[in-house]
């Protein structure tokens, strides 16, 4: 069985916390500052090492791909993880990629793995969404779903806006032995979900 991380539901909220107050919550800004930040910004490859946001790679929206399998962090300038996922071009021991925003003062460590890509990323509506962060109304419509995975487990999260309240905290697995197979959601415009160890989470309107 593919094996993947779980990480605390405790770890994510606090790391996650402090920046809620500066985050907006309105899908239309959301929108429109995406598409600002994705016509301004250009891939950028980096390797094993320590990188910092702002310096090393412009911040903004990405989806980060690796040349082979090794470790992959983020972390916020007080030093709490924001990422921590084993990236695995082969879908084997991690996942093939990570879509996730980087902030100014965020340093990236990279191990064990001779090249990533960083390429800036085109928001559109999904009805499967990978391990990354995601906006409801800005990646996936609002509305009444059933949330299923189909090969892996790993951690799930809906909080009511970036860094907020925690709505829902669960292992997904497709061979419900570690947590569930199956969630029902409703989702409401502006919540944030936070998918982790998983390739993709299907959303199954009901």
């Amino acid at each position: 069985m593919k094996k993947s991380l779980l990480l605390l539901s405790s770890l994510f909220v606090l790391s996650n916390f402090v920046s809620v107050v500066a985050q907006s919550n309105d899908v239309a800004e959301i929108i429109e500052q995406r598409e600002k930040d994705y016509k301004d910004l250009e891939e950028v490859e980096l390797f094993t090492g320590n990188w910092l946001v702002g310096t090393d790679v412009p911040a903004g929206r990405y989806e980060i791909k690796g040349d082979g399998s090794g470790n992959f962090f983020v972390r916020n300038e007080s030093g709490s993880s924001v990422v921590n996922e084993i990236l695995d071009n082969a879908d084997d021991w991690g996942v093939p990629s990570i879509t996730v925003d980087l902030e100014e003062g965020h340093e990236i460590e990279i191990s064990g793995l001779n090249a990533v890509y960083f390429t800036p990323y085109a928001t559109e509506l999904r009805e499967s969404l990978g391990t990354g962060t995601w906006i409801v109304g800005v990646d996936i419509k609002a509305g009444s779903y059933i949330a299923t995975t189909e090969a892996g487990s790993g951690n799930f999260f809906v909080r009511s806006e970036k860094g907020g309240k925690t709505k829902v905290n669960e292992i997904l697995d497709s061979e419900a032995e570690w947590g569930v197979d199956k969630i029902a959601l409703n989702l409401e415009d502006g919540q944030e979900i936070e998918i982790s160890g998983l390739s993709s989470v299907d959303f199954t309107a009901r």
